[in-house]
């Protein structure tokens, strides 16, 4: 009796602490790390080493266990082996075919295989299941957006948020309302996407990404109005001794409200501390010389001082391209990508590749230009529409009319 007690508590316990890791998951009021989905598969599986009762539901705790393996995984891993995740999910599948938390998991490997249609797939069965579950609801709003369906992503995001008036759904609520806010922009409700926008930053005042956005579509409509100006840089002026904020805060100001680079930028030379630091600083900096001082190829020098030192973050490169292509220096603009390329995401080459792309094509290198599409193609990085869509450009190259063919048969 004794051991059958201490071997029913030791179970219970098992299975209460990975539960909790487990609903986490579910539930997304809190991102689960991945320490502790290794906790929680580490607990299933000693609940199912230790079942000396022999509790009936060993096949549902071996399919938690499976979950949480492809969860951690699709979650936390750059590029997760998505051929032996896929062989662990089916095989749960099999035991519970219509299990909504295993048909997600299945979503979440198709959506690392860049399989959007059979990720919508999994997610909707889903759906079927568990009506009212908003993690697959958040996933499908990822998926619609690639597959470029910005109404029903919008739809989707809108249901999940909707469902959590405090937005506190997930701990990537900023990441849903700032695709909120880019789909409702494409969807030509502006009003609509300014005012997520707005949200994400009266939730999230230290999160950089709705200040960008919005101070980039307010500068691009010209007419501005101070109301919605000031509620952007307002907040920033909180994080004052911060020099990645301060110099936000003063690039607004110059695009916005016309205050000049030069009465600031000096200010921040004291807070400089890292290489981080003064990459930022040095593209304010080429701002300044190139907009202020006309001074275009000492801007060159800053936009290149800064990518040199802070060589992860591609935004910085994005801007050495910007304004090379203004100067139309084709070579270096491919000496530049090329480079640094392999310093960043996948996404971000598959970006940078585009670029590239551009480049060959305003010199007419047109075969460059349709090897570097086809890479992209073969990537999951673009879509057979946007292959057709370069008809016009590609039309006599063989090689096109190829993928355009293979491209239809997939």
């Amino acid at each position: 009796d004794i051991q059958f007690r201490a071997n029913g508590e030791l179970l219970s316990a098992l299975m209460n602490e990975s539960q909790e890791i487990i609903n986490n998951s579910f539930v997304g009021k809190k991102l689960v790390s991945e320490g502790d989905f290794n906790a929680g598969i580490d607990m299933l599986q000693q609940f199912i080493d230790n079942n000396d009762l022999k509790l009936p539901h060993e096949k549902h705790i071996l399919n938690l266990k499976r979950y949480l393996e492809v969860m951690n995984k699709t979650t936390w891993q750059n590029k997760p082996p998505v051929d032996k995740l896929e062989l662990i999910i089916d095989s749960a599948i099999i035991q519970e075919p219509d299990a909504a938390y295993l048909l997600t998991a299945k979503g979440a490997v198709e959506m690392e295989k860049h399989n959007w249609v059979k990720a919508i797939e999994f997610f909707e069965r889903s759906l079927k299941s568990s009506p009212d579950w908003l993690i697959p609801k958040y996933y499908l709003g990822i998926c619609y957006k690639k597959k470029k369906n910005s109404k029903k992503a919008l739809a989707y995001f809108e249901e999940v948020l909707e469902k959590d008036t405090l937005y506190q759904t997930f701990e990537c609520t900023k990441c849903i309302l700032i695709n909120m806010a880019e789909l409702a922009m494409d969807l030509k409700q502006e009003e609509k996407s300014i005012n997520y926008y707005l949200k994400a930053i009266e939730l999230f005042p230290d999160y950089a990404m709705p200040y960008i956005e919005l101070g980039d579509y307010l500068e691009r409509k010209g007419n501005l109005d101070s109301a919605i100006v000031s509620r952007l840089i307002t907040p920033l002026y909180k994080y004052n001794d911060t020099v990645y904020y301060r110099l936000l805060r003063i690039r607004l100001e110059y695009k916005l409200k016309a205050i000049p680079l030069s009465t600031s930028l000096d200010s921040v030379i004291v807070l400089l501390r890292d290489n981080i630091d003064s990459a930022d600083y040095y593209f304010t900096l080429a701002m300044q010389t190139k907009e202020e001082f006309y001074d275009q190829e000492t801007a060159t020098t800053y936009y290149e001082r800064a990518v040199e030192l802070d060589s992860t973050e591609v935004f910085y490169l994005y801007a050495l391209v910007d304004h090379l292509v203004e100067s139309n220096k084709e070579d270096e603009i491919r000496e530049a990508i090329t480079n640094k390329l392999k310093n960043y995401s996948e996404e971000e080459q598959a970006d940078l590749k585009l670029y590239l792309i551009e480049s060959y094509l305003r010199t007419n290198e047109f075969k460059e230009a349709f090897q570097l599409y086809k890479e992209l193609y073969t990537a999951g990085a673009i879509s057979c529409g946007d292959i057709k869509e370069m008809r016009k450009i590609f039309k006599s190259l063989p090689e096109y009319l190829e993928l355009v063919r293979m491209c239809k048969e997939d």
